[in-house]
């Protein structure tokens, strides 16, 4: 590309006894020699100025041009003049912000003074690690992330339309790593045997996490804060940078509190790890047990609905069901047995005891009241007989009766 500044000339000439019929100017570039016409010769003959524009391109060395002229006896006269353009080369300079973990913040200004007849053509900020920033606009504030931690130096480059370049002063900035900022859910399952982890709300302030742990159960120190463990650790997944839930089963109920962690780890190598603690105990069953009625009759029927359940079990209860001091009979969720309640009053006790299979236990007892059954016996003749006499008695089923 050649960069063109447009220059103005002015001619004056005078012929003090003629006049002026021939007038040149050599511009002294490539350009052909310029011939002034007859209106311009006019002007000159009449005394007045000549004003010609032409096209210079820039260069290190002076322009030398020669305007001549010829009067009507033949005679010639020459004036030159050094025409100067050289290019003025651009300034540039890089001021830091305030940048923070591994990225810097930086301004840069640029200027060109041929402007309008040039300008800057590009401009990029160079790193000391090999990074390169295009730089658009003069006095925008722009960014670069370093990949490692360190100190690098940072340079401006500017270059004009006539290919002047020009840097400037190198600034430092020092790149720390931000460690990463871990943050989890744990949800135990109903099965008090599993968890969910989600550490999605985990995040890098300066970059973006590469990996994601688990640790299902860690120890403590004496002191009972956690000791970081060095294996027992599970891969969770991570995708663009944000992990992924995950569910995690053990194989039996874990006695107290007890602690897990989680870590994430940042593409420079820094992890967090946070801890928390679960209860992974097991869940003693549930029993319960109804009754058609808590008070019945001797010879009447007892209907009992036995209910039991263990939320956290792996197979269902066992349950026994003991009439007063009668055998265990084995009885399962939702049965119903019915119990003839017999001939002897007084209180009849039930108790359903269920185990799980982790040994849990739960018993519970109801209390069925059974109550003699009074009846009124007539004895008497037959009714025609004279002189018949009624004798009543009352008596027990199940008792005696005395008469």
């Amino acid at each position: 590309m050649t960069l063109i500044r447009t220059v103005r000339l002015r001619c004056t000439a005078v012929d003090p006894d003629g006049a002026i019929t021939v007038a040149t100017v050599d511009f002294g570039d490539t350009s052909p020699i310029y011939t002034l016409g007859g209106d311009a010769r006019a002007l000159l003959n009449s005394g007045q100025p000549v004003d010609l524009t032409h096209p210079f391109a820039y260069r290190d060395t002076p322009y030398v041009v020669t305007f001549t002229v010829t009067d009507d006896g033949g005679l010639t006269a020459s004036s030159s003049v050094e025409v100067s353009v050289p290019n003025n080369a651009p300034t540039v300079t890089i001021t830091p912000d305030a940048g923070t973990g591994m990225t810097a913040r930086f301004t840069v200004t640029y200027d060109d003074p041929d402007v309008p007849y040039g300008d800057v053509v590009s401009c990029t900020v160079s790193t000391s690690d090999g990074g390169e920033t295009p730089i658009a606009v003069s006095g925008q504030e722009y960014t670069y992330t370093f990949a490692d931690a360190g100190t690098y130096g940072l340079v401006a480059r500017v270059r004009d339309a006539a290919g002047a370049t020009v840097e400037s002063a190198v600034i430092q900035f020092t790149a720390v790593n931000t460690p990463p900022v871990c943050a989890f859910a744990a949800v135990v399952g109903s099965d008090h045997k599993s968890v969910q982890i989600n550490a999605s709300a985990s995040a890098d302030p300066d970059g973006v996490l590469v990996s994601c742990r688990f640790h299902p159960q860690v120890t403590d120190w004496d002191d009972g804060t956690p000791r970081p463990p060095a294996e027992g650790w599970i891969a969770m997944p991570v995708v663009e940078g944000i992990p992924q839930p995950y569910q995690h089963g053990y194989a039996t109920h874990l006695p107290g509190d007890t602690t897990i962690a989680v870590g994430v780890t940042d593409h420079h190598g820094a992890e967090a790890i946070v801890y928390t603690t679960i209860n992974l105990e097991n869940v003693p069953p549930t029993a319960s047990l109804s009754v058609s009625a808590t008070t019945l009759s001797v010879g009447e029927t007892l209907r009992a609905t036995v209910q039991c359940a263990d939320i956290d079990g792996d197979a269902p209860p066992t349950a026994t069901l003991t009439v007063a001091d009668g055998v265990p009979m084995p009885v399962t969720d939702g049965q119903l047995v019915e119990l003839p309640v017999g001939s002897q009053a007084g209180v009849l006790l039930l108790t359903l005891h269920v185990i799980d299979d982790d040994g849990a236990q739960v018993t519970v007892t109801v209390e069925v009241r059974v109550r003699a059954v009074t009846a009124v016996i007539m004895l008497s003749p037959f009714p025609t007989s004279p002189g018949a006499r009624v004798i009543e008695r009352e008596y027990s089923e199940g008792g005696a009766y005395d008469g």
